[in-house]
């Protein structure tokens, strides 16, 4: 069985987390996974959850799993 690391980078808004990402990635050979496009990929694809995921987005609260 495959084991996978999985890394976390928080911060707010506009602090350069995917910025950050993108160069590990790259650097460091593994796949970056931003949440908030994940979000986003999800509400353009009309998802069956769009309409939660816009409203807790446009709410300025996290997502619920």
């Amino acid at each position: 069985m495959r084991q996978f690391m999985v890394y976390f980078v928080l911060g707010g808004p506009g602090c350069g987390k995917g910025t950050q990402c993108e160069l590990m990635s790259l650097r460091l050979k593994f796949k970056h996974l931003s949440v908030g496009q994940l979000l986003r990929d999800a509400i353009d694809k009309n998802s069956k959850h769009k309409q939660q995921i816009q409203e807790v987005i446009n709410s300025g609260k996290i997502v619920p799993v």
